[in-house]
């Protein structure tokens, strides 16, 4: 279950401040857990209530928001930073994406550009949990106390390499994953090739399920719908991604090795909030399994 994303907000214009508030409420973006006038002094209560994303001033009274983000990156503050400024300085905005700051906000607020970008945001930190989830995974399986055999090793590097690939794309931890590393390792060790239909592969999945007496759900159409749902996930990660920065290396290896570049595009352009499309972005969940499996054999 996703726990909701915490907000503290820092501006010395109380209607700022009011109107961030309340679009993060109307809008369901997550918590406000805390709200300062100023900069100066406030490092103590955020690092308290570590809120996920602050979103700060960049010009204030006491403590301007360059001085303050650099303070709170000082003492180990793990969460994003959203700066907001009518400012269009360039010396200034290169000081403040120095300091940590990745984006921004401008003045007069408008509804639109906060929603996107808190929600680009989120997806930065969804990428980030998710890595450090990938991180503690191949920690358990690099275990060196642990003595495994042969046949189980080379499943467990299967799996590493597919953790690997999931952690850049930011899907560690959906319900999917286990069935996704189970299918890489149906093809690799069954000599599985890309004209076999999906059908077949989930049945395959369904009888190793039954074989390891796990707890998912071993109904093949429970099955595709589980890996329908990450992979879409996983195309809404990379999109946003290309959003961000276009020449992304997560972006750019993976964006047409493992979708439709175009239907990529779409959720991209779906993501910027423009008109709906005839159709809704799509995805192969051959092209992506059979492309995963790709990956795994090129790093071998």
């Amino acid at each position: 279950m996703n726990r909701e994303t915490s907000f503290f907000v820092i501006d010395d214009d109380p209607g700022a401040r009011r109107m961030l508030v309340q679009i993060i409420e109307e809008e369901n973006l997550g918590r406000v857990a805390g709200e300062a006038d100023d900069g100066e002094g406030v490092e103590s209560q955020v690092l308290s209530l570590a809120p996920d994303i602050v979103l700060v001033d960049l010009l204030m009274p006491g403590q301007d928001g360059i001085e303050t983000v650099q303070n709170l990156k000082e003492q180990n503050f793990k969460g994003k930073f959203i700066m907001i400024s009518q400012i269009e300085n360039k010396d200034m905005v290169g000081e403040a994406y120095h300091v940590g700051v990745e984006f921004f906000v401008h003045k007069p607020i408008n509804r639109v550009e906060v929603i996107s970008v808190i929600e680009r945001v989120k997806h930065a930190l969804k990428l980030s949990r998710s890595l450090e989830q990938v991180k503690k995974t191949l920690l358990m399986l690099e275990d060196t106390n642990v003595v495994v055999p042969t046949g189980q090793k080379k499943e467990s590097e299967t799996a590493q390499k597919v953790l690997q690939i999931a952690g850049e794309l930011g899907i560690v931890g959906e319900v999917g994953i286990s069935d996704l590393v189970e299918a890489v390792l149906i093809i690799e060790e069954q000599g599985l090739t890309s004209d076999t239909p999906l059908k077949e592969l989930f049945t395959r999945i369904k009888a190793e399920y039954r074989r390891k007496g796990t707890k998912l759900s071993k109904d093949p159409r429970a099955i595709e719908k589980r890996l329908r749902r990450l992979i879409t996930q996983a195309q809404e990660n990379l999109a946003s991604l290309g959003l961000e920065d276009y020449h992304n290396p997560v972006f750019e290896h993976y964006a047409s090795r493992l979708f439709d570049f175009a239907e990529v595009r779409k959720k991209m352009r779906e993501l910027e909030g423009q008109k709906p499309f005839s159709s809704k972005p799509k995805v192969s969940l051959k092209k992506f399994i059979w492309g995963i499996h790709n990956e795994i054999k090129i790093v071998k």
